[in-house]
């Protein structure tokens, strides 16, 4: 007797239809498939390196460091598109997979501590990334919530309150801001080889199903994202953590494991944290859909919607207030405010994504058939979390440009990162492609990173970034080069250039000519011992306040220095009511110990009124 399947049994017409639900095998992924999108990525990198001009500013992380190390990582990078060299290092490094994979625990911690120690070590001199350096003021002067009304309650805390309190222990807030950034690198390593430990990994544990899990995971980590690991005083990092863990633990949800509680807890410090947190929100509602209709118990349902929505709840005011006085003026509506052209926003977007997430060049080729419903689930789960950052890419319009705020966009790096891995691994995994297609992608998405890592950890690093920039092509918009004169003087000053500081603020003065702008010059242009600068500053400043004791001071000075006697007991003569002041008269002798060259016969003066 013929034994019968049990879809034999329930007849055709179900056994048909049971089939057409089985997803059909994909093919085999052809290694060109992968090399060829790198290879023209990279060939756009050498473009953008060695010719002038900043239209592809996304592609030329090496650019602005030494030519020996831009080249070599660039060499780097072509070396492993390299079938033979890619399939070298991975067979060199599969004893290692195996070893991460039957042992997952120790070496996560390893690449946790190897993470952490990176970031701290290359820490961010360069200040250059989004508002570094207003954030880094607002904390040490105690004016965060002055200066940025628009942070939610856990950035306060862990970026402010905890780095000010700690201050009084001799803590200074920026070695704060570096050891939480060495800590999220930590927790990101750990997410990351969480994320790209597929089923195969987990379940089976063999030699020959463990796909190339360092490979899979150093992109994750060392990306151009990680730049926000490095010492930046804001929750662009935590959120890139956070993305990271919803998408590792969306994938087990997706799966049918039983992480619920621990992404509703994720979900909901991440709308705590910062209101770009809500973008995780789609991807979550399609999670609990599809883990409804797969009949994942009630409580647990729950206990992922529950924490986010209670959040939402608790923060809809703040959030309200934040986007209609904020967000909307700030970086959407900008009335009044120049803006770059339609087709220079679009090829700065494309830049921004560019750098943020590399890998998505090989997307398409990483299209396949899903091998089961949860993995189907997986890759739904993860593309909606991908495309929920893309209209932050095409509506947000930062003052300062992309090119310097492009770390609005690192989470969504981190998103379009956990998408390719997981879709690289599937095909590992099936036997479909090849691991040696993981490190070409590592190299690929890791080498960039390690030339802006390096560019960032020079004080003056930055510098020929923004002096291109400015330079052009294209041209600026009036406030973004407003922004990076401002950056250059503020660098300048810090290396003590004062003549290039001077010439720098004198730029920003054209555009905003206010109280500090105008002081800051003048002061720059005097230690410069470019005493008609000075007098050029001071003297607007005088003009526009006539009482200002600063700019009174700053103008006879400039005169004394130029030997212009009249202008020199003009403006003596006009101090006399402020040295008579018990108050502005401290003021001006902090003035000439800050700035002991601004006017010398000062001195003389503030001895006679005592």
């Amino acid at each position: 007797m013929h034994s019968r399947s049990p879809a034999s049994r329930r007849g055709p017409s179900r056994a048909l239809r049971s089939a057409a639900r089985t997803p059909s095998p994909s093919a085999p992924l052809p290694a060109a498939a992968i090399l060829i999108p790198l290879a023209l990525l990279l060939l756009l990198r050498i473009a953008a390196v060695a010719l002038p001009g900043t239209w592809g500013w996304g592609l030329t992380a090496t650019r602005f460091i030494a030519p020996a190390s831009g080249w070599a990582l660039l060499a780097l990078a072509a070396l492993a598109l390299l079938p033979p060299v890619a399939t070298a290092v991975a067979r060199a490094s599969a004893p290692l997979d195996r070893r991460i994979a039957s042992r997952p625990l120790p070496f996560a911690l390893l690449g946790a501590l190897l993470a952490a120690a990176l970031a701290f070590t290359l820490a961010d001199r360069a200040t250059f990334i989004g508002d570094f350096q207003m954030r880094e003021q607002a904390i040490e002067s105690g004016q965060f919530a002055r200066f940025l009304p628009e942070s939610m309650p856990f950035d306060a805390l862990i970026h402010d309150r905890l780095p000010r309190a700690l201050a009084g222990l001799g803590l200074a807030p920026a070695a704060f801001a570096r050891i939480l950034g060495a800590i999220e690198a930590g927790l990101l390593a750990l997410f990351a080889l969480a994320l790209a430990r597929g089923p195969a990994s987990r379940s089976a544990r063999s030699t020959d199903a463990s796909p190339p899990l360092f490979w899979l995971a150093l992109p994750l980590v060392l990306g151009v994202p990680f730049a926000v690991f490095t010492g930046f005083p804001k929750p662009t990092a935590d959120l890139c953590v956070l993305t990271l863990a919803a998408a590792a633990l969306g994938v087990r949800v997706a799966r049918g494991e039983r992480a619920h509680l621990a992404l509703g807890l994720v979900l909901a410090l991440a709308i705590l944290d910062h209101r770009s947190g809500l973008v995780l929100l789609p991807a979550a509602a399609y999670l609990v859909a599809a883990r409804t209709a797969a009949r994942d118990p009630a409580a647990a349902l729950v206990a992922l919607a529950a924490p986010p929505l209670l959040a939402l709840a608790a923060m809809a005011p703040t959030l309200d207030r934040i986007v209609t006085t904020y967000d909307v003026p700030m970086h959407l509506a900008q009335a009044g405010v120049p803006r770059a052209p339609l087709p220079i926003r679009a090829l700065d977007v494309a830049n921004a994504i560019l750098l943020v997430a590399p890998a998505l060049v090989a997307l398409a080729a990483l299209r396949g058939t899903p091998r089961s419903a949860a993995e189907r689930t997986e890759r739904r789960f993860l593309v909606v979390l991908a495309l929920a950052f893309l209209p932050v890419a095409l509506l947000v319009q930062p003052r300062q440009g992309l090119f310097r705020d492009w770390e609005i966009l690192a989470p969504a790096g981190i998103a379009a990162g956990a998408l390719i891995a997981r879709a690289l691994a599937a095909r590992i995994e099936a036997k479909q492609a090849a691991p040696a297609l993981a490190v070409a992608l590592a190299f690929a998405v890791g080498t960039p990173a390690l030339g802006l890592l390096i560019e960032s950890h020079s004080v003056a690093g930055a510098l020929p970034r923004a002096h291109a920039l400015l330079a052009g092509p294209p041209e600026r918009t009036v406030i973004e080069r407003t922004f990076l004169w401002d950056y250059v003087s503020g660098r300048e000053m810090a290396l003590g250039h004062w003549r290039q500081a001077s010439e720098a603020i004198e730029h920003v003065a054209a555009i905003k000519p206010d109280r500090g702008v105008l002081l800051s010059w003048g002061f720059a242009a005097t230690s410069a011992g470019d005493f008609a600068s000075a007098q050029r500053a001071f003297g607007r400043l005088v003009s526009a306040s006539p009482d200002d004791a600063a700019g009174i001071a700053g103008l006879g000075g400039a005169a004394a220095h130029l030997g212009d006697a009249a202008t020199t007991s003009e403006m003596r003569a006009r101090l006399a009511p402020a040295l008579a002041d018990s108050r502005k008269r401290a003021a001006l002798a902090q003035l000439l110990h800050d700035h002991p060259t601004l006017w010398p016969l000062l001195a003389d003066s503030l001895a006679a009124a005592r």
